[in-house]
């Protein structure tokens, strides 16, 4: 008993050794988030950029053998707590459990969701999230607004949707993993809204196994 509470607390020194040099790597990250801040406030650059985050997912995956979902759940709360220093984002959202679990999956914990109770009031800020509905779709047919990331609660699709241009890549490592379910109902999620019907659709290349790609399809698409 006493070798094995010896051994407890060398084990527990070392992971308190690696915590510690965790920190003190994320205390470096940020201070280079800090100035990479800088940079885009004297060019306006984008504060949230998904196809960078996609990339260090990406990357990150290949090197462990954490699955993918994973690291990017793991990465998604890292970044967000340091984009927090350079600037914390108004999100527009209705306010219900489905939609702020989906903010979260898609931005981390540290965001500023901004709850409305009408259209007219999500579009007051540069970044909404919205399921797939007909006041989605109304925001959309405005051509004001493009889809730059999404997530799926609870079999439910939401998505952010932006002002800034549409960023999803073709090459979604994140879409992949997030829309498995999609893939095995043929592709295609659907709804019908006065006798109209839209799509969401994603596409995935089983050869390629990372290439996939989401699309916005209104009025009736042929498919």
């Amino acid at each position: 008993m006493i070798k094995i509470t010896k051994n407890l607390t060398i084990l527990r020194e070392k992971i308190d050794s690696i915590d510690k040099e965790i920190v003190q790597l994320l205390m470096a990250r940020i201070e280079i988030v800090e100035e990479v801040g800088k940079i885009k406030k004297y060019t306006q650059g984008r504060i949230y950029v998904p196809e960078r985050e996609n990339e260090i997912f990406y990357k990150l995956s290949q090197k462990t053998q954490i699955l993918p979902l994973e690291i990017k759940n793991i990465y998604t709360e890292i970044i967000s707590f340091c984009r927090k220093f350079e600037n914390i984002l108004d999100i527009g959202v209705f306010d219900e459990k489905n939609s702020l679990l989906a903010l979260k999956n898609i931005l981390g914990s540290y965001t500023n969701p901004i709850f409305c109770d009408t259209i007219k009031n999500l579009e007051n800020y540069n970044y909404i999230i919205l399921p797939l509905s007909k006041n989605l779709l109304e925001i959309l047919d405005k051509d004001e607004y493009k889809i730059i990331n999404f997530s799926e609660i609870n079999g439910e699709l939401f998505f952010l949707i932006s002002r800034e241009k549409n960023t999803l890549p073709m090459n979604n490592f994140f879409s992949y993993y997030i829309s498995e379910k999609l893939i095995e109902n043929n592709f295609t999620k659907s709804i019908k809204i006065e006798n109209k019907k839209y799509f969401i659709i994603v596409e995935n290349n089983i050869l390629t196994d990372t290439n996939a790609t989401i699309k916005f399809i209104g009025n009736s698409p042929k498919i």
